[in-house]
């Protein structure tokens, strides 16, 4: 038997239809913005120069290895401390640790969870950088080879950004103790 929806069932189920079909709408205005407004620069700067080693703005050298790799070195320098202080944490709030501070630890942890990149990226920022600054870790040693700090200082400050990068996937391994 097909039951009969109500006018608030209808006017719910358009609202979800409209903000569904919005949403779409709206991220495919964006790529088409995007597209736009960065093929130009495509014809102006070959991808050759684009895919080089070097990034020098200033005598248009755009190339985008230097940061890629940089990106990478340092997500991969925030996995190697987050996935295991994640597992450990998971472990201790569901077999080791009291039931008080499994009820702490929680909720905090999920709140953590729920914060957005950019404000964990923020306090990263703030307590990390700050931290680093006043214990001088963040400069380069002049002993290491030249060739670690390149144009693009791939490697010369890395030891600020991982820290920074720990808090945002720091709550997956964690979470999933339940």
């Amino acid at each position: 038997m097909k039951r009969t929806l109500s006018w608030n069932e209808i006017l719910v189920t358009g609202l979800v239809k409209v903000s569904g079909y919005s949403a779409i709408v709206f991220v495919g205005m964006i790529l088409y913005f995007l597209l736009r407004e960065s093929l130009p620069s495509f014809r102006e700067v070959p991808l050759s120069v684009i895919f080089s080693d070097r990034w020098y703005p200033i005598e248009d050298y755009f190339g985008i290895l230097p940061l890629l790799g940089g990106s990478l070195i340092v997500t991969l320098g925030a996995m190697i401390i987050a996935v295991p202080v994640g597992i450990t944490t998971a472990i201790y709030i569901s077999e080791i640790g009291p039931r008080w501070a499994r009820e702490f630890l929680k909720p905090l942890i999920e709140l953590l969870a729920g914060l957005p990149s950019v404000v964990l990226g923020f306090l990263g920022v703030v307590v990390f950088t700050s931290l680093f600054a006043a214990l001088s870790i963040s400069r380069p040693v002049s002993r290491l080879s030249p060739a670690l700090y390149s144009s693009a200082g791939l490697l010369s400050r890395l030891s600020s950004p991982s820290p920074k990068m720990l808090l945002t996937p720091f709550p997956v391994p964690t979470g999933m103790e339940r």
